[in-house]
């Protein structure tokens, strides 16, 4: 009998109560660049000045590859983007503008760039949220008023 014939239907998704395997055990992965990066950290100094010797010897691009493992670009610095306390629309678009002209000139990467959308957009359904709740408190308010003058 073959196996096609013995999976009983099974199309190569996994079936219930047959789970798949465990994959690949993540600490593993992190333990190794963990391990890679504390090395380089080591001999970052012995590093760069083998990659300046071969920059002056006309090989740029070591010196790039060095460079980004030792030096990367910068994350996680703050953008010059401030939102006010009591945030409008308006507010919002121009934060947004501001994160995204950051972004498209090179200051910011489009990962941070998405964090901060990500951001401004929960910031503002908070917003949101709260004038609405803001508009239901004031009508409760008036309809007691109304209540309080009728009787």
């Amino acid at each position: 009998m073959s196996d096609v014939a013995q999976s009983h239907g099974r199309d190569g998704r996994f079936v219930k109560g047959h789970p798949g395997g465990p994959g690949r055990p993540r600490k593993v992965v992190t333990a190794a660049a963990d391990a890679l990066d504390e090395r380089v950290a080591e001999r970052a100094g012995d590093l760069l000045d083998l990659a300046f010797k071969q920059a002056e010897e006309g090989n740029t691009t070591a010196l790039k590859m060095l460079l980004d493992r030792v030096w990367p670009v910068g994350r996680s610095r703050p953008l010059a983007a401030a939102m006010p306390e009591d945030a409008t629309v308006v507010d919002t678009l121009a934060a947004s503008t501001t994160v995204t002209n950051a972004v498209l000139a090179g200051e910011a990467s489009v990962q941070e760039g998405e964090a901060i959308a990500r951001l401004l957009t929960a910031h503002r359904e908070v917003v949101e949220h709260h004038d609405k709740v803001q508009v239901i408190a004031g009508m409760l308010e008036e309809r007691a008023q109304g209540d309080e003058a009728e009787k």
